[in-house]
């Protein structure tokens, strides 16, 4: 039997209709394809500008890391430059040493020289932690040995500060090595 040539276009249609679901034409909807062109376009320019704003934060990553370097190596330079007096201090005081007549002298160069030091580090956010009679608190101390304390009030306090500690800004960067009464 042979198929009639208007059965064979329909069915051609119904194939196609189910291959390509975009050329589908319904009266409704007959301007289906300039919207799905439109939200295509919609989506490409989203898209782009995503893109590009990712690459511009990464950008920023990349240049606010570089910044965060310098201003380390800077602050770095200023505190060597900071330095540079007490180095030459200390370089006459050692010439001063083989010259010196008065122990006196040496001695007393030796103590402004130190002061000095003390005191630019004290400029730049430095502070030494007084601990000696205080509790023993294990956040700011680091015990070394304990020993049998003098008297009832002095258990669980620091009885000798082996090595200083230091605070820089306020934030503790070494603890004190302390003895403890026990």
């Amino acid at each position: 039997m042979k198929d009639h040539p208007k059965e064979k276009t329909e069915q051609e249609e119904k194939k196609e209709k189910q291959e390509d679901p975009e050329t589908e034409k319904d009266p409704a909807a007959g301007e289906q394809p300039d919207e799905i062109s439109l939200l295509k376009a919609e989506i490409a320019s989203v898209n782009d500008k995503f893109i590009r704003l990712y690459s511009e934060f990464e950008n920023y990553k990349k240049r606010v890391l570089k910044e965060r370097v310098e201003l380390g190596k800077m602050a770095a330079a200023e505190l060597v430059l900071g330095l540079l007096p007490v180095l030459d201090d200390f370089d006459r005081a050692a010439i001063s040493i083989d010259k010196a007549s008065e122990l006196n002298a040496v001695k007393e160069g030796i103590r402004l020289v130190h002061l000095k030091f003390r005191n630019l580090l004290e400029q730049k956010g430095l502070q030494e932690m007084k601990s000696e009679g205080d509790k023993f608190d294990t956040d700011l101390h680091e015990a070394v040995t304990s020993t049998a304390a003098p008297s009832e009030g002095q258990k669980g306090t620091i009885l000798e500060v082996l090595e200083k500690g230091y605070l820089f800004n306020g934030k503790v960067i070494r603890h004190p090595k302390v003895v403890i009464g026990q």
